[in-house]
């Protein structure tokens, strides 16, 4: 499982009140919607990542949280098929490969 974390209000404390912080996370998760449009499926999803931080010692007093699937990805920010890292490596154009290419025509 991985893991991104970011806390905005580290660099701009209006962003939370003290001692709070605003803790945003991005982990990578199946694009398969029959399993996100089930709400226990959402919520176990989201303890097994509070888990897994706990294993790092990390364990935050949670005010509020809200859980954006792959396609509410897909729908607020264009990525295809709600994948954070844009089109597959294995694709022509996400590859090696495909970049020279692409360069080549440039």
């Amino acid at each position: 499982m991985i893991i991104y974390r970011s806390i905005s209000s580290h660099s701009d404390e209006s962003l939370a009140r003290e001692p709070e912080k605003n803790w945003y996370l991005l982990v990578n998760a199946p694009s398969r919607a029959d399993l996100f449009e089930n709400e226990e499926y959402k919520s176990e999803s989201a303890r097994l990542v509070w888990d897994r931080l706990a294993q790092f010692g990390v364990q935050p007093c949670i005010l509020s949280q809200s859980l954006i699937t792959f396609y509410e990805l897909q729908e607020r920010y264009h990525a295809v098929d709600g994948a954070i890292y844009g089109a597959s490596s294995n694709m022509s154009r996400g590859s090696r490969v495909g970049d020279r290419e692409l360069k080549a025509h440039n």
